[in-house]
């Protein structure tokens, strides 16, 4: 013991040489820690309980939404040739706006600029017309 080691901690490096703690539950397992430095200090709480209980705030899930949608529609819109493409993009053009509208929503929701999404633009090829 050093001068300056307390009662406490004494016991701590006792029982650690003693081995009490190398059989512990998560040993050598990163710890499950909360990513909430996005996350305004006043709302982490909030958020923790929602997280604790499968939920969680409604802006993230509306990004998970407009990246399932994007996703799809890019999915959609990929294969064929020009003339082929532009015609499914015709058909799906209510859909690309409606799209940019969530993500309109989406970003005045999140708590930080930095966490916005960029609005869906088209590919050169259809932006053409």
């Amino acid at each position: 013991m050093n001068d300056f080691e307390s009662p406490a901690e004494k016991k701590i490096r006792e029982a650690m040489q003693r081995g009490e703690f190398n059989d512990l539950p998560g040993k050598g397992k990163p710890l499950n820690l909360p990513d909430d430095a996005h996350v305004p200090e006043d709302l982490r709480l909030a958020y923790q309980v929602l997280a604790n209980n499968g939920y969680a705030p409604d802006w993230i899930e509306l990004g998970e939404e407009i990246e399932r949608e994007r996703a799809a529609l890019e999915k959609e819109l990929a294969p064929g040739t020009p003339a082929e493409r532009r015609a499914r993009f015709a058909r799906l053009k209510g859909q690309f706006e409606a799209l940019n509208r969530k993500i309109f929503e989406y970003n005045l929701r999140v708590p930080l600029p930095t966490l916005q999404k960029k609005r869906f633009q088209l590919p050169a090829d259809l932006a053409q017309d």
